[in-house]
């Protein structure tokens, strides 16, 4: 085969799968058509003739050279070094999967694909449109500064072919889950995750230590509604779509996003929490059980299985303090990053009591940092409430006062929400507090051992 039959392949097959079903793209494409023809000579010549037979703006061809493709890269990140690895390695095409170049630039035109595949999963599509449009908005902006052809440069100048699939390949994903879920028919949470474990590639994950796993609640839990919206559709969703999500009936959200303005996220807080969902962050890792599943960014390489919770607002220090556990021969039961922004969906509470709960937990590390007043909050609730031993440490002991120190929730304003003053909240309950990062991993590694 040669470029243009993978990508005519691929396009076709991102149609045949997507989620709204062929015919409605079909329609989608002859409407674009219609519009095509109506416009001026002037306003041809700026438009995207891909567009007329490709409904995704972020899977497209960059470089063809006309030959014939015996050898290909695949990635899912794709910049100039690779470019240069698939030079050395004699391929003759790049495939990647998330957009570079123009695919990255019109990222948000695909996301209106969101709107329709909520509105089947109960949300009106009316809300749907409104909260989407606005988050497209959003992306936009974003990306417009970005330096998107740094990839398609570097292979223009070494004749490599380049190519990305981004909603193509999201929209067979998608569809093989769906299908998956709706012939298993699972009727609990276990029943899913057993259903999931019969695909190859998850069994693949399970091995590298990422399968899928329980996070909240229990195997015999009813599933409920399932949706796979997060998979394709150009990138997250908007913020208010969470709050219909609940409504939709979706118990769990992880959001690793940043950037997220307070006040939305201050009604997002305020809407779902009654209707019991829990959500982890935003701006954070997500959530890890080592030997289990990972739910987003953690490195779950650096971790091992064991018995030590670990809830942090830093995802770095996560790592760190993991990685100090798992060099003293210990490991995690389950890691959860409840995200470094001054409003998150979880706080260290909640996470502290489902480790109280969970029989896979011995003890608990707890990373906090400087601002607010959560880990205050914490150490009141460990000594009213938790018979597991908890160490903690605090990240910021010398960050001057009223500057924000990395995350925009770690900011000292006058006296409170200081390091130490959390130092002495946390040691007047009787909770040990390490200094660095090492000696909170050996304080517990110390209880661990008797």
């Amino acid at each position: 085969m040669n470029i243009q039959q993978i990508y005519e392949l691929a396009v076709k097959l991102g149609i045949e799968h997507d989620l709204r079903g062929e015919a409605r793209v079909r329609k989608i494409l002859r409407k674009t058509k219609e519009r095509y023809e109506k416009l001026t000579s002037d306003k041809k010549k700026e438009f995207d003739t891909e567009a007329l037979h490709n409904p995704y703006s972020d899977s497209r061809v960059f470089v063809d050279h006309g030959r014939e493709v015996k050898k290909v890269l695949v990635g899912i990140d794709i910049q100039p070094a690779e470019i240069l690895i698939a030079k050395e390695l004699g391929a003759d095409l790049v495939i990647a999967h998330h957009p570079v170049g123009s695919a990255l630039a019109d990222l948000g035109d695909v996301m209106h694909l969101q709107a329709e595949v909520l509105a089947m999963y109960g949300v009106p599509i009316n809300i749907a449109e409104a909260l989407t449009k606005e988050r497209i908005s959003e992306v936009a902006r974003g990306v417009s500064a970005v330096n998107h052809y740094r990839a398609v440069d570097a292979a223009k100048l070494f004749n490599m072919g380049l190519m990305c699939t981004h909603t193509v390949a999201d929209n067979n994903v998608a569809t093989f889950l769906d299908r998956l879920i709706k012939s298993k028919k699972p009727e609990t949470v276990g029943e899913v995750i057993d259903a999931l474990k019969t695909v190859p590639e998850y069994q693949a994950a399970i091995k590298q230590k990422s399968g899928p796993t329980i996070f909240v609640g229990k195997s015999e839990n009813a599933a409920g509604r399932i949706v796979v919206t997060e998979i394709t559709g150009g990138t997250e969703g908007a913020v208010g779509i969470y709050e219909r999500m609940s409504h939709a009936g979706i118990g769990t959200i992880v959001c690793i996003a940043e950037g997220l303005p307070a006040h939305e996220m201050l009604r997002v807080y305020n809407y779902i929490r009654p209707h019991g969902v829990t959500m982890l962050g935003p701006n954070c890792p997500g959530a890890l059980s080592p030997g289990k599943a990972n739910v987003g960014i953690i490195p779950a390489e650096i971790f091992r299985e064991g018995s030590i919770g670990l809830v942090s607002r830093s995802g770095t220090l996560t790592y760190q303090i993991g990685h100090e556990l798992t060099q003293l021969g210990l490991g995690n039961s389950t890691i959860v990053g409840i995200g470094g922004d001054p409003i998150v969906g979880s706080s260290f509470i909640d996470i502290l009591a489902k480790f109280e709960a969970d029989p896979e937990t011995e003890y608990v590390v707890m990373v906090g940092e400087i601002g607010g007043d959560e880990e205050e909050k914490a150490a009141a609730y460990i000594e009213q409430a938790m018979t597991k031993p908890v160490v903690a440490y605090i990240a910021g002991f010398t960050a001057p006062p009223g500057k924000t120190m990395g995350h925009a929730g770690a900011i000292i304003s006058g006296s409170s929400g200081t390091a130490q003053g959390k130092k002495a909240a946390l040691e007047a309950r009787g909770i040990r507090v390490g200094t660095t990062p090492t000696e909170a991993a050996q304080l517990v590694a110390e209880l661990a051992r008797g």
